[in-house]
């Protein structure tokens, strides 16, 4: 070994280099380097946005909404009606279901499985109109139970059933849980944004299902005012 390489302490007159300790492999301070986000963003500033994420009910930062096959639209509590059925007779109701089932071969249109008591059910798709306000039934689907307990995952809650109807819709969209959650609460914001005010409803969507005269009585049955029995149904 050459008299340069050999080590040496440090003299009265020497310097000691400003990153000395980067060099020793920051012996000198040794708190975690923050990375990433984390060099942006506060650990309290962090604690902060998700406390307030849960409080309003969106998801939390960092978490993406996703996409699936299995989704849910919850009816605003404004509407006057998410289900069409009881704006009709018996016998109607029972032919509607027969024809969605039939062409769906008595399977769930999403996820294509059977139940074992009801293979199938029948559930309104509707779509919703945020600048005009419009609630428009799009057209009748077969469920499977599992499915269809999704759909209506706000009674579903109210039933003890909220945990079960998550973890079909995570198991049929491969979510993991955050995934899910977050799908959940936005729902369920949109849900309270959309409670604000009232809906006008289309019903165009149920002419495929239905007789001209038919039709016309559930209209009618749809805008009559609360309590006020329609006349020719």
């Amino acid at each position: 070994m050459e008299p340069d390489d050999l080590p040496r302490g440090l003299g009265e007159d020497d310097e000691v280099p400003d990153d000395l300790g980067s060099r020793l492999g920051g012996v000198l301070d040794s708190r975690p380097k923050t990375r990433g986000l984390n060099r942006l963003i506060r650990t309290g500033r962090r604690r902060a946005a998700r406390a307030q994420a849960k409080a309003t009910g969106a998801p939390a930062p960092g978490v993406k909404v996703p996409s699936g096959r299995l989704t849910f639209e919850l009816v605003p509590s404004t509407s006057r009606h998410g289900d069409v059925r009881p704006l009709m007779d018996e016998a109607t109701w029972d032919r509607i279901c027969r024809q969605v089932f039939g062409q769906a071969d008595s399977r769930c249109e999403v996820c294509g499985g059977r139940g074992a008591e009801h293979p199938v059910e029948c559930h309104e798709v509707w779509s919703y109109d945020d600048a005009t306000r419009v609630q428009a039934l799009v057209r009748m689907i077969a469920l499977c139970p599992d499915c269809h307990q999704v759909k209506h995952i706000g009674s579903a809650d109210v039933q003890g059933k909220g945990a079960q109807a998550r973890l079909h819709l995570e198991r049929v969209n491969g979510w993991l849980r955050v995934q899910t959650e977050a799908y959940v609460s936005e729902a369920f914001r949109v849900w309270a944004q959309r409670g604000q005010g009232p809906w006008v409803l289309d019903l165009e969507g149920l002419r495929p299902y239905v007789l001209r005269d038919e039709y016309l009585r559930i209209v009618r049955a749809a805008v009559a005012p609360p309590g006020r029995p329609t006349t020719g149904s």
